[in-house]
């Protein structure tokens, strides 16, 4: 199947609202969130682990809550090393409220942001046709090793922690 085949096949399962001039689909965000694709978080540094509070106008006092992270499911199963504890930590504030704000932005997604999405869209098409436990394995990275499963938002995910030397 080739790539046009491809996303055309992905436009019609993903509810895609438009297309842009840079051959960019326009995701409806509420139904990745719905379908567990995506996470919208508290905003988290995911290199240190740290909560990044919302943000007040000093002018008005009116609080911000836009600062929030959009965690793909490609995140979850493929993080960057040393961010396998952080997106765990983030998961625990979720901000679905937000989601709007992910709709009406998407434009502004960083490539990279944008193909996870691809992905994870793949991957949970994937996951529908039931992966094994073993396939599921693989997507621990170097240095961290699989103890179980772990279930978040209804799915099973593998449980990896950090290998411990002995």
């Amino acid at each position: 199947m080739n790539l046009q085949e491809q996303l055309s096949r992905m436009k019609s399962m993903m509810g895609i609202i438009e297309e842009d001039d840079n051959q960019r689909v326009h995701f409806d965000m509420q139904d990745l969130l719905d379908r567990g694709i995506i996470f919208i978080t508290q905003a988290h540094d995911l290199s240190t682990g740290e909560m990044i509070p919302p943000q007040e106008d000093p002018q008005t006092g009116e609080i911000f809550n836009d600062s929030t992270n959009l965690i793909t499911l490609w995140n979850i199963t493929h993080p960057e090393e040393g961010e396998q504890d952080f997106i765990s930590k983030a998961l625990e504030h979720p901000r679905p409220d937000q989601i709007s704000y992910w709709q009406n932005t998407q434009d502004q997604l960083s490539q990279e942001k944008y193909d996870q999405i691809l992905r994870s869209i793949e991957l949970q098409n994937k996951n529908s046709a039931e992966l094994t436990e073993g396939e599921l394995t693989e997507r621990c990275w170097k240095g961290y090793t699989q103890k179980g499963m772990k279930t978040m938002f209804g799915k099973k995910y593998p449980n990896c922690v950090k290998k411990t030397k002995k």
